[in-house]
C-alpha cells in the first residue's frame, strides 16, 4: 500500500462524495495483488447514475496509467470480492439490522444544529 496512491483515492471519493452524499465507500488494499477493491453504497447510484459511473471509469483509468501495476476495483454487493480489512471508509456510517424477513441497512446521519 502507497500512501500516495491511498491520498488519491480519497481525493476522488471525497469529491464524488460532496456531488452524491448518500454515498458511502470503503476501500481496502490486497498486497498479493496490488489491487484496491472499492465497496460503493448504496448500490442504486453503483449501477444506475450515468454520471457517477463515468467519473469512476475515467478515474481509474488516470489512476491505473500513473500507477502501472496497481488496479482498481470498484463493487457494490458482490459476492466474490468483499471489503473485509477496510484502511478507509468515507460517507454517512450504516448500520445494518435484521428483522424477522431479512436484513436491511438504515442510513446513520449525524444531526446537525444551526
Amino acid at each position: 500500500m502507497n500512501k500516495e496512491h491511498v491520498n488519491s483515492i480519497k481525493t476522488f471519493i471525497e469529491k464524488t462524495q460532496r456531488n452524491f452524499p448518500e454515498m458511502s465507500f470503503r476501500c481496502e488494499f490486497k498486497l498479493f495483488s496490488n489491487l484496491y477493491i472499492i465497496d460503493v453504497q448504496p448500490s442504486s447510484i453503483f449501477n444506475e447514475n450515468n454520471q457517477y459511473a463515468e467519473w469512476q471509469y475515467d478515474f481509474r483509468e488516470k489512476f491505473e496509467d500513473a500507477y502501472p501495476g496497481y488496479t482498481l476495483l470498484f463493487l457494490s454487493n458482490d459476492e466474490l470480492f468483499k471489503v473485509e480489512k477496510p484502511i478507509f471508509e468515507i460517507g454517512p456510517k450504516r448500520i445494518i439490522t435484521k428483522s424477522r424477513k431479512r436484513p436491511y441497512v438504515i442510513p446513520e446521519y449525524e444531526p446537525s444544529y444551526v
